[in-house]
């Protein structure tokens, strides 16, 4: 291995690489959030339902979501909206 090596960093992340995904509901205190179903995520990232989508969302449903916020967009947080329903355990 060479000692003279300077590591590289990219000068920014252009694009988040998560921007739809799969995720099991959980719910706390009325609030709505998902956690994807991704081995490196395992935080849960407060969401809503969107317009027009019929179901009661519960704790231990599965859904799809899409990223709304992000704080690589400028956001402050993040914030997802789910846009289909799976199923639930």
């Amino acid at each position: 291995m060479k000692k003279n090596v300077n590591p590289q960093e990219p000068e920014e992340l252009v694009e988040p690489f998560l921007t739809r995904f799969v995720g099991k509901v959980q719910g706390k205190n009325d609030r709505l959030a998902i956690v994807p179903d991704h081995p490196l995520l395992k935080d849960a990232i407060p969401c809503r339902a969107a317009r027009g989508l019929n179901h009661e969302f519960k704790e231990g449903d599965w859904a799809v979501a899409e990223m709304r916020r992000h704080p690589l967009k400028g956001d402050r947080s993040f914030y997802a909206e789910l846009t289909q329903y799976i199923t639930s355990w």
